[in-house]
């Protein structure tokens, strides 16, 4: 992994830890505590001792304080910043997805939007986020997803401020649903049907 991309990864584990209110101490004590269990992150920072381990931790605090993304506080020790906290937006942002239950509970999300054109640029992040998130075109402004999804859906409106222009509708019943199920086909399993 390149030294830039390790850097980041580290950045975010450690703006994630310190939101969720682990200690600094025990990051540095146990810097393991950081890494996921498995992928490029892990193996590189498994191929360093202890000491190693801990001088990089170090030097990524070192770097966040640079970059204004925590702060000292005497009395907490390092605290978050709001550049921090901007930075660990864009990223639940950009890992947003939507959870797939166990099993289907039958009903469907609608999302529904009419953007002025004077918010064309938000209306095309829009369209293409809940495409990401794996929503299917219905009809014009019109998408549809089977399993709950309006935290996410609010997370997005919210972030590109379009929450008055978007409407999320819960239904039991739509026309050709044979048709839709078909269309989502990868995320119906038969038992979860």
């Amino acid at each position: 992994m390149a030294k830039n991309a390790q850097t980041s990864a580290l950045v975010d584990a450690v703006l994630r830890t310190v939101v969720f209110g682990t200690a600094l101490t025990a990051l540095i004590l146990a810097p393991n505590a950081l890494i996921g269990r498995d992928g490029p992150m892990k193996r590189a920072f498994d191929a360093l001792d202890k000491r190693a381990q801990e001088r990089e931790i170090a030097r990524v605090l070192a770097y966040m304080r640079s970059k204004k993304l925590l702060a000292e506080n005497y009395q907490n020790g390092l605290e978050i910043t709001t550049l921090g906290r901007l930075r660990l937006k864009r990223l639940e942002y950009e890992k947003l997805f939507i959870p797939i239950p166990e099993v289907w509970d039958g009903q469907w999300r609608l999302v529904l939007f009419d953007i002025p054109e004077e918010h064309k640029r938000e209306r095309r992040l829009f369209t293409d986020k809940i495409k990401q998130l794996g929503f299917r075109y219905l009809q014009q402004s019109v998408w549809v997803h089977p399993f709950e999804s309006r935290q996410e859906i609010t997370l997005v409106t919210e972030k590109l401020e379009i929450s008055r222009y978007v409407t999320y509708i819960i239904t039991s019943h739509i026309d050709h649903e044979a048709v839709l199920i078909d269309r989502f086909k990868s995320a119906f399993t038969p038992e979860k049907i």
